[in-house]
C-alpha cells in the first residue's frame, strides 16, 4: 500500500487542500522554522526534500532486519554507548582532577611563599604524611548491615 504524500495548494483561495488550513488568514510566519525568515519560495524549494523524507519513512517502517543484522546493530549500539560512557567518565575525572588542583593550589602557594625554611620543611612533612595516609588507606564507604 503506497501513500500519496503530495501536497496540493489552491493558490487562489490560499488553502491547503490536504489539511484544509487557510494560509491567507494566518499572517503569523513564526510557525515556520527559522523564526519566520523563510519565504514562500524557500518553502516551495523544500517540497522535494519533504517528499523524500516521507518516502523514506514509508520504506523504513516496512524494513525488517535478520537476526544476524539485528545482532550486529545491537553490538554496534552497545559499542557506541560504551565509548560515550568512557568519554564522559574521562571528562568527569579530568574535571575532578582540576577541582582538586584548584583546592591544593593555595596550600602549595603558602608553602612556596614561606620564608622560614624550618616552618616550610614542617609544612612539607605534614603534607607528605597526609598524602601517604590517603594512599595507604583509601577512603571506603561504611555500610551498615541490619541483622533481623
Amino acid at each position: 500500500m503506497s501513500t500519496d504524500w503530495s501536497i496540493s495548494t489552491d493558490r487562489s483561495m490560499g488553502t491547503d487542500r490536504s489539511t484544509g488550513m487557510d494560509w491567507s488568514m494566518s499572517k503569523d510566519w513564526s510557525t515556520i522554522p527559522g523564526g519566520g525568515g523563510a519565504t514562500v519560495k524557500d518553502v516551495e524549494a523544500m517540497y522535494p526534500m519533504m517528499q523524500l523524507v516521507m518516502y523514506c519513512i514509508d520504506k523504513v517502517k516496512r524494513f525488517r532486519l535478520s537476526k544476524d543484522g539485528k545482532h550486529r546493530a545491537d553490538q554496534a549500539r552497545k559499542k557506541v554507548s560504551e565509548s560515550f560512557q568512557k568519554m564522559a567518565h574521562a571528562q568527569r575525572q579530568e574535571a575532578a582532577q582540576l577541582r582538586k588542583e584548584e583546592r591544593e593550589k593555595p596550600k602549595k602557594e603558602k608553602l612556596m611563599n614561606e620564608e622560614d625554611p624550618e616552618k616550610a620543611r614542617k609544612l612539607e612533612d605534614k603534607q607528605y604524611k597526609k598524602d601517604m595516609r590517603k594512599r595507604l588507606n583509601p577512603s571506603m564507604k561504611q555500610v551498615k548491615v541490619r541483622v533481623s
